[in-house]
């Protein structure tokens, strides 16, 4: 398979994967609306169809079992994922049953497992969803890493045993991968900038943590690119890791330490009547020399360190390193490029900034939101003010 069309093929595991990770509850209620919908068309023209055997009422009963489809999908997905949710959890039940007690309880350990698994799915319910999708994106990514094109050619059977012995072999990386993109997504998803009552800060930062995730996901999918461009053009063997210090596994890990460095302390900029409008030169310097440090000596020793977690291996640590001073001369800039400047300001840019009034403005509200008198009115106000007359004593 030409080396271009596996960088597509490549990149489109990878940004789907991290599209589950990221936005996969909005996903998944998109998704269920649009199976609802051609569900109840296809049923709707059959329907239309078969009794009247014309081709105009086939395509308003198209239309018809299309709106209706979309409606029922909606209150459907609670019963799918408490059906889905409680058959997982009795046939883990009834498996423990047989292994510890005999098949004499299996019945009741099912029919215990699939309430409880079904309530818990119910209770939880956005949570389960969001984990359910951040799995099918882990394995996209993983597939995008380990398992070749070749693989999926054949009969299903070839098929099947091919990816049971590439999960065999990369089965602490696959578990791995799982864990780190469940962990992210339900994270991601369910915490920052959730909560209805929150400060500005917590607001900027929440907003920072979003473009911080997503500008990484960005990076990693150009990068995976770039590297496949630099091979097929005969350049240089040079890796996406060794171009911008990330892998796509260390993903969420290198997310959460930016978010974590670069999010915690946001500019405070004053606005208002007597207010500097412009961002104060200090800190917006040191926020892109902590980008550019982030970039070129954090991400990569983290996404090392990852590596030797899971491999026991320093060897990429030195190739990010080399790739700066070795290689053609397109690599060479493109390296620089990726980790000294597109990068740290990609990151610098998702650097939360809060507007809060000047001291001079009551803290009531944000300073669109404060009543400003006029001096005729107050002047009036002054006018029109009865005064204060003791009462007389008794």
């Amino acid at each position: 398979m030409p080396a271009g069309t596996l960088a597509a093929i490549n990149a489109i595991w990878l940004a789907a994967g991290f599209a589950l990770v990221l936005w996969g509850l909005r996903i998944f209620r998109v998704w269920v609306g649009a199976v609802g919908m051609l569900a109840g068309a296809a049923l709707g023209a059959a329907a239309a169809g078969g009794l009247t055997g014309q081709e105009e009422a086939a395509l308003i009963g198209a239309l018809a079992g299309g709106v209706l489809g979309a409606l029922i999908a909606w209150p459907l997905q609670r019963i799918t994922v408490f059906l889905t949710a409680g058959a997982t959890t009795a046939m883990i039940a009834a498996a423990g049953t047989v292994a510890f007690a005999g098949s004499e309880y299996v019945a009741g350990a099912a029919l215990v497992g699939f309430l409880a698994g079904g309530i818990l799915a119910s209770v939880f319910y956005k949570t389960v969803i969001i984990a359910a999708m951040a799995v099918t994106g882990a394995q996209a990514v993983f597939h995008a890493l380990y398992v070749p094109a070749d693989t999926f050619v054949g009969s299903p059977v070839e098929i099947g045993g091919r990816l049971l012995a590439i999960y065999a072999s990369e089965f602490i990386v696959l578990v791995a991968t799982t864990a780190l993109f469940v962990g992210f997504a339900v994270w991601y998803q369910r915490g920052p900038g959730r909560k209805r009552e929150r400060s500005a800060a917590q607001a900027a930062r929440a907003l920072a943590a979003r473009r911080v995730s997503t500008r990484l996901a960005f990076v990693t999918v150009a990068a995976w690119i770039a590297a496949a461009v630099f091979v097929a053009a005969g350049f240089w063997p040079v890796s996406a890791y060794e171009l911008v210090g990330m892998h796509p596994l260390s993903w969420p890990v290198v997310a959460l330490a930016a978010i974590a460095l670069l999010g915690a302390r946001p500019t405070i900029v004053q606005v208002g009547e007597g207010a500097d409008m412009t961002l104060p030169r200090g800190p917006g310097r040191r926020h892109m020399l902590r980008a550019a440090a982030f970039a070129a000596v954090v991400t990569p020793v983290l996404t090392a360190a990852l590596f030797v977690t899971i491999r026991g291996s320093w060897d990429g640590l030195a190739d990010y390193y080399r790739a700066f001073l070795a290689g053609p001369g397109p690599v060479v800039a493109a390296k620089w490029a990726f980790s000294l400047a597109v990068m740290p300001l990609l990151l610098f840019s998702a650097h939360p900034i809060v507007y809060v009034p000047a001291p001079s403005i009551p803290v009531g509200g944000p300073p669109h939101d404060i009543p400003h008198e006029s001096e005729e009115e107050a002047d009036e106000d002054l006018g029109t003010a009865q005064p204060i007359v003791p009462s007389p004593a008794i």
